[in-house]
């Protein structure tokens, strides 16, 4: 082997069980009930959703005849 091999294998040895490890634990249970925030919370006024409709005319899923374009 090369020096540079054997010096890079040590020191990846040194390093690999002087790394520090730690474990992370949250206890197992999330810190609030829900995953979402109610209507009224401020992110609400940053995120705002789109209408529901975009006023655009779609076919129908498996129409046939439609242009494949589409």
């Amino acid at each position: 082997m090369s020096r540079f091999t054997v010096i890079l294998l040590a020191t990846s040895a040194v390093y690999a069980t002087v790394a520090p490890t730690h474990e992370s634990e949250t206890g197992g249970t999330l810190p609030l009930k829900k995953w979402y925030h109610e209507d009224d919370h401020p992110v609400h006024a940053l995120f705002k959703r789109g209408p529901v409709d975009d006023g655009i005319s779609y076919y129908a899923v498996g129409t046939p005849g439609k242009p494949s374009y589409i």
